[in-house]
């Protein structure tokens, strides 16, 4: 019998393969657990008797919060104040979402993203929260720049005008000739910084709820503190 067809033994098996790469070979084992042999005790009647669980105590079955005497804490949900809300005002028929009017906004920079759109564009995405206390109606209202770098694989000097902008307005410290937004994003260097947003409305569009809805648009940016004409358009 040759070396080629000799025999090999139950679990020493081994599958030879050529490595492309390197030109040697592999070597993949095939590992065969060992066997094992299940063994059963005996166990004596007086020890079976020790390994059972001790008898309750005798006030076993007081109340709900005690058991041996002992108090226990209640597990129960803590406590929530029980608060007044005059509903009155509000109108159960009103639609879920409502644009703010046209005018100029306070926000505060809450979130930035740097991802690429639908159609595989990059796009930095920044969130603005509403946080003008002159319009407690819309506190926490969220509007969102979409800023394309590139629309269908071309440079797309809009989108990163606007990005520029409100963050220059925002008064975010960037290196513009250097700009990198994966570094940007990690840094939270925008986080928390105010500005100013005009806001408009735009076109009706069909929600994913098939319902016709509006949502505003950003128009322009403007630093906290600013004074010039557009202060003619804010809201009273």
């Amino acid at each position: 019998m040759s070396e080629q067809e000799k025999p090999v033994a139950m679990g020493e098996e081994k599958e030879v393969e050529a490595n492309p790469e390197t030109g040697g070979i592999i070597e993949e084992e095939t590992i065969v657990p060992e066997e094992t042999e299940e063994k059963v005790e005996q166990v004596s009647e007086p020890e079976q008797e020790s390994m059972l669980p001790p008898p309750p105590p005798e006030d076993f079955g007081a109340g709900p919060d005690q058991v041996g005497n002992q108090e226990i804490e209640n597990a129960g949900e803590p406590e929530v104040e029980d608060e007044t809300f005059n509903l009155d005002e509000t109108d159960e028929n009103a639609p879920d979402f409502e644009p703010l009017p046209l005018g100029w906004y306070e926000h505060t920079i809450t979130d930035a993203k740097y991802t690429t759109s639908k159609g595989g564009d990059p796009m930095m995405v920044i969130s603005f929260t509403m946080t003008d206390e002159q319009q407690p109606k819309y506190l926490g209202r969220q509007t969102s720049l979409f800023a394309l770098f590139r629309y269908q694989g071309k440079p797309f000097a809009l989108g990163k005008k606007h990005f520029k902008k409100a963050m220059v307005r925002s008064g975010v410290p960037i290196d513009w000739a250097v700009f990198k937004p994966v570094s940007f994003v990690k840094s939270g260097v925008a986080l928390g910084k105010r500005v100013r947003l005009k806001l408009g409305i735009g076109d009706p569009y069909q929600n994913a709820e098939g319902e016709t809805v509006r949502s505003n648009t950003i128009k322009d940016y403007q630093a906290i503190g600013a004074v010039d004409s557009f202060l003619s358009d804010v809201p009273q």
